[in-house]
């Protein structure tokens, strides 16, 4: 039998907090699951406080607005923390703006929502743990 509560039971307050994901070394960064309540109402905020210049912009220019909104929100809602990365070799702290900037890079933007979107990471381990028993 496939077992939904094994399967698909997430920790609701773990995918709003974050987790934090090693990246090797004293690399790291906290992500909160992809398409969190917190995402969803900012992506929609954001989208409708721009709608009408993006209808205004060419499209190439309206695709570029929109990477950056994508990106500065998911640096707000999703890319919680970060710690021991550099930027052009210079150490760089956690802030919004900076893990946004670190998100424009389309593959660093790949790699957080691949964790992001990793169910595992975001289970609820003791009521899996309590079902086996």
């Amino acid at each position: 039998m496939l077992d939904v509560l094994k399967l698909y039971a997430t920790d609701e307050k773990k995918e709003l907090a974050g987790a934090r994901i090693e990246l090797g070394g004293d690399a790291y960064i906290v992500v909160a699951r992809a398409e969190n309540e917190n995402f969803l109402n900012k992506i929609i905020e954001e989208s409708d406080k721009h709608l009408a210049e993006i209808k205004s912009l060419p499209k190439e220019q309206a695709a570029a607005l929109d990477q950056k909104i994508l990106c500065d929100v998911i640096a707000a809602t999703i890319l919680l923390d970060f710690g021991g990365l550099s930027y052009g070799g210079k150490p760089a702290k956690y802030s919004v703006e900076t893990a946004a900037k670190f998100l424009a890079h389309k593959d660093f933007r790949k790699m957080v929502m691949k964790h992001a979107n990793n169910i595992e990471i975001f289970r609820r381990e003791q009521e899996v743990a309590d079902v086996k028993n």
